[in-house]
């Protein structure tokens, strides 16, 4: 299946958010990534120092890496990460880390996998958002499960305040 920018920007975010990790392993205090998988041509000029035992790790989780990774375009990426429901989705998925056991993802995961995954956390943190949050979060996400067109974002929020 072909990779879109949305799921270079979401496998970004679970990385950068210690959710996912890249795949590689420990060799002597130094963080080394998979040859075969894993490492691409932007990770050749990246020092390997065991002062700086994560620094290779941290590469792999940017961005720019990612989309290497994924074959996406790289502008198409950094624009897609500008828009708005990154940054709640971001915060649903911290809230998540914290609050609830993660479900168990496959190695990168796209929008379309993750999508009720999404739509279940923001149901559970509903009251954390604003109904304006929620509603560009659930437009987005509809255009990976068209179930989440038909949710009623005021009544989740107003339900999930009233719970707590």
């Amino acid at each position: 299946m072909k990779k879109c920018p949305d799921d270079a920007v979401l496998l970004h975010i679970l990385r950068v958010s210690n959710i996912t990790e890249p795949l590689g392993t420990w060799n002597r205090k130094l963080w080394i990534p998979d040859p075969l998988y894993e490492e691409r041509e932007c990770c050749t000029g990246i020092p390997r120092d065991i002062r700086a035992p994560y620094t290779v790790r941290h590469h792999c989780c940017m961005i720019h890496h990612v989309c290497a990774l994924l074959e996406v375009d790289l502008e198409l990426a950094q624009y897609a990460l500008e828009e708005g429901h990154w940054r709640t989705l971001r915060r649903l998925l911290l809230l998540a880390r914290e609050e609830v056991p993660l479900v168990s993802l496959p190695m990168n995961p796209t929008v379309r996998e993750y999508a009720p995954t999404i739509i279940q956390y923001a149901h559970q943190f509903a009251h954390q958002f604003s109904t304006d949050e929620l509603k560009t979060l659930g437009r987005w996400i509809s255009r990976y499960h068209p179930e989440a067109a038909g949710i009623n974002w005021d009544a989740t929020c107003a339900y999930q305040a009233l719970k707590q």
